[in-house]
C-alpha cells in the first residue's frame, strides 16, 4: 500500500492564481489593447510603460518560427496575440515579420518577485528563407529557441520535420543545447 505526504512547497515554479489578482490587472493593462482583450502590437523600438513597483526584471528570449509556407507560423502568433486569423485569405509571410509579445509573471519564491517576459518571434517566410541565405543566417543569431510549425493536414510537411531539425542544428551555434520535444 502507498501512503501519500502531503507537501508544502510549491509544485510549479510560477504562481498560476495571481494573473487574476489587482496587480496583474496593473500590468495587464499596459500591454492589452484598451477596446478589447488582445495583446498590443509592439514594434522593435516601443516597449509598454510598466509599473516599476511591480514588475522588477525583464527577460528576452528569441523565437523563431519554422515551417513550410501556409503551414500557420503567422496563425500561431496571432494566436498567442488573442487576435483573430483566417486561413481563407491568408498570404505568405515575406522577409522576416518580428512580432513582440510581453507576458508578467509572479514566481513562487519567497519573496514572490514580478518578472515580465518579452517573447520576441521571429516569423521567416519559407519562400524568402530559401531563395536568400542571409536570412536563415540572421534569423538564428542568438536564438533562444525555435518552433517548428506543421499544418495537420500536411503529411509531405511532417516527414519532412527531421530534416529541418538536423538543418537548424546546424545553422545555430555549437554553444547552443538544442532539445527537441
Amino acid at each position: 500500500m502507498t501512503t501519500l505526504i502531503a507537501d508544502d512547497r510549491p509544485t510549479t515554479l510560477l504562481d498560476h492564481q495571481w494573473i487574476n489578482s489587482d496587480q496583474a490587472l496593473e500590468c495587464l493593462k499596459a500591454i492589452k489593447e484598451r477596446t478589447e482583450n488582445q495583446l498590443r502590437d509592439f514594434s522593435l523600438l516601443f516597449n509598454p510603460t510598466l509599473p516599476h513597483s511591480i514588475v522588477t526584471k525583464q527577460y528576452r528570449y528569441k523565437i523563431l518560427l519554422v515551417g513550410k509556407t501556409g503551414c500557420g507560423k503567422t496563425s500561431v502568433v496571432r494566436a498567442l496575440m488573442g487576435k483573430e486569423f483566417s486561413t481563407l485569405n491568408s498570404q505568405p509571410t515575406l522577409g522576416i515579420q518580428t512580432t513582440n509579445i510581453y507576458w508578467p509573471v509572479r514566481v513562487n519564491q519567497s519573496t514572490k518577485p514580478v518578472f515580465m517576459f518579452r517573447l520576441d518571434f521571429w516569423d521567416v517566410g519559407h519562400t524568402s528563407s530559401t531563395r536568400f541565405d542571409y536570412i536563415d543566417k540572421d534569423s538564428v543569431d542568438s536564438l533562444d529557441m525555435i518552433i517548428f510549425v506543421v499544418s495537420a493536414a500536411d503529411r509531405e510537411g511532417f516527414n519532412e520535420l527531421p530534416r529541418l531539425i538536423e538543418e537548424k542544428q546546424n545553422q545555430c551555434s555549437p554553444s547552443r543545447r538544442f532539445v527537441s520535444l
